[in-house]
């Protein structure tokens, strides 16, 4: 189109329906790229979360010695528990390692109300039956290094102290890691009596410091 300025020149515009349509296939354009690009951002991080998800299949186990005392009928109880052990981890991509550690529980509850150590932040505390004993355990787990042991874990114990059949199971987990641990019946080094399932927060320090 041929237009006259203020001063009386002439010069040449574009058809306004052009230019309109013109900004449109642009911004059309720039929204492609941003959802593009969204969605590049997106698939990255769902790649780094699963790639950070500890695997679920056993990568360490060990040997330890522990102990618990269970009193309870599911509402009103107490319970504590504790041990220590050493185990060797295999990492992916960079060998084996070794490692110990130290692990405690102890709880007092009525209902809702719980007085314990450490803090019982991992799921409802509880505890039925009655239970004394103390042996070693053999462990398996998925973490990849001892340190991955460290910190809060819900811990779900069966103990078995009834005439001849002596055991123990424990299951502990928390943040994506798992620690499965028996305790065989073993004659003489392995006492126990009574019978007990509790479920406390239990809280495991490694060599390095952490907790």
């Amino acid at each position: 189109l041929r237009g006259v300025d203020p001063d009386g020149h002439d010069y040449l515009t574009t058809d306004p329906t052009e230019m309109d349509n013109s900004e449109a296939e642009t911004d059309s354009s720039q929204s492609v790229a941003d959802q593009q690009q969204d969605q590049q951002e997106a698939q990255q991080q769902n790649t780094q979360v699963a790639q950070n998800k500890p695997s679920q299949l056993p990568h360490g186990g060990g040997v330890g010695v522990g102990g618990s005392a269970d009193l309870g009928v599911v509402a009103t109880g107490a319970s504590a528990t504790g041990s220590i052990a050493g185990g060797v981890f295999y990492q992916p991509g960079k060998g084996v390692s070794a490692g110990g550690t130290a692990t405690g529980g102890a709880v007092l509850y009525a209902g809702k109300h719980t007085l314990g150590a450490p803090k019982q932040d991992q799921g409802r505390t509880a505890n039925l039956g009655a239970y004394a004993g103390a042996g070693p355990f053999a462990f398996v787990t998925n973490a990849t290094t001892v340190n991955q042991l460290s910190g809060h874990f819900a811990t779900t114990t069966l103990n078995v102290g009834v005439g001849p059949v002596k055991f123990s199971l424990q299951l502990s987990t928390g943040n994506g890691i798992w620690e499965f641990s028996v305790g065989p019946p073993i004659p003489v080094v392995s006492p126990g009596i009574g019978f007990s399932v509790s479920h406390i927060t239990t809280e495991t320090c490694t060599t390095g410091g952490a907790c």
